[in-house]
């Protein structure tokens, strides 16, 4: 499919007048906390322990860590699982789907999946859909979205992009590479995140030639999950995350060129700037969240990198970093997601006496 790119114009944004509350636990003692979803008991966030207990302040993390929440005040350490004893080890998003949370990672470039039915007990899948074959460097997952019936988590596997299916979390098939477009001989790609929404499954990443020259950021689209259509979005190079709004039928896309916007994922319009050009908007790779009219938008950054907007993502105002609600510090945004009126983030912020910890924000619009 041959996309439509158009680029828009705005005036300067108005800022969202929103008070910020970070919530302290001793729950987060020694974990960053790395994504969140909002079910089950009322919120679950999942990240990595284990960096006191590292032989070496170098060396990866080692634990998978969850936590639950009803409130998003009072937070329990609900899974503690050994999984790197040794190895690189990272988990990078989750999802409520159709069945219960499901949490993805990688370990050792093989895919990392946990799974739990009611977002407070939790375990590691073994399926050998997520190990490397005998012609396969990598299985990386990077994200994870669910639709009405199933999960579909994305990522790469050897050096093209890769997308494994389950109805129940536990049992994962991978899509038949034909079914996403396999790539050319000499073309690599690799996808980086997916998001539902009414019609099927948008899945957003980057194909490149092998031996050398610029990526071109593409975006996959499928109504059932093995059928997809390739779109190359013209003018960017990469496309990190993709959010949906709540009513399914509007995009974001966040990448190193752009902002793009989409209603079918088919034609995607440009709404900002390249990243680090400006510095007016969301960093590439960012979490968004709706609070009716207002996005609030995060991601990792060398400082905080919090935004928000009232215009549907057109304009973007960054959050102070000299709220008190940030301790005059900068931390780091690795998750965010509605709940009820409010917006909650997640990541890393600074401990009581030295170092960081997990960090939790609430944030709520002002009436």
């Amino acid at each position: 499919a041959e996309p439509m790119v158009t680029s828009t114009t705005v005036a300067a944004p108005e800022v969202p007048a929103m008070t910020w509350t970070r919530v302290h636990s001793e729950a987060f003692a020694d974990v960053k906390i790395t994504a969140v979803a909002e079910g089950g008991p009322g919120l679950v966030a999942v990240g990595l322990g284990g960096y006191e207990s590292r032989p070496e302040p170098d060396d990866p993390p080692t634990r998978f860590i969850a936590l639950a929440s009803a409130d998003g005040e009072s937070w329990e350490r609900v899974a503690d699982i050994d999984v790197a004893p040794e190895g690189w080890f990272d988990i990078v998003d989750v999802v409520r789907g159709p069945a219960g949370f499901v949490a993805v990672g990688n370990y050792n470039l093989e895919a990392a999946v946990f799974y739990s039915p009611d977002g407070l007990t939790w375990a590691q899948v073994d399926d050998d859909d997520l190990h490397r074959g005998p012609n396969s460097a990598i299985e990386a997952i990077w994200g994870v979205t669910a639709g009405e019936g199933t999960y579909l988590a994305v990522g790469e596997s050897g050096d093209t992009v890769a997308a494994w299916r389950s109805v129940d979390g536990v049992d994962w098939t991978k899509v038949n590479s034909a079914g996403l477009g396999a790539e050319a001989e000499g073309v690599e790609s690799s996808a980086g995140d997916a998001v539902a929404g009414n019609f099927g499954v948008v899945m957003v990443g980057s194909f490149w030639a092998a031996d050398g020259g610029d990526a071109e950021a593409a975006v996959w689209r499928s109504t059932d999950g093995f059928e997809w259509d390739r779109i190359t979005v013209a003018g960017e190079t990469n496309l990190f995350s993709v959010e949906a709004a709540p009513s399914g039928n509007r995009f974001l896309a966040f990448g190193e060129q752009g902002i793009w916007t989409s209603t079918d994922g088919y034609t995607w319009q440009q709404i900002a700037g390249a990243w680090g050009v400006s510095n007016s908007r969301p960093p590439v790779g960012a979490r968004a969240a709706w609070m009716g009219d207002t996005i609030v938008a995060g991601g990792w950054d060398h400082a905080l990198s919090l935004w928000s907007s009232s215009d549907g993502g057109l304009t973007w105002a960054r959050i102070g970093r000299d709220d008190p609600a940030f301790d005059g510090y900068d931390p780091k945004v690795y998750g965010v997601t509605s709940f009820g009126s409010q917006v909650v983030v997640v990541g890393e912020g600074s401990a009581e006496y030295l170092g960081t910890e997990g960090a939790v924000w609430i944030g709520e619009l002002d009436n």
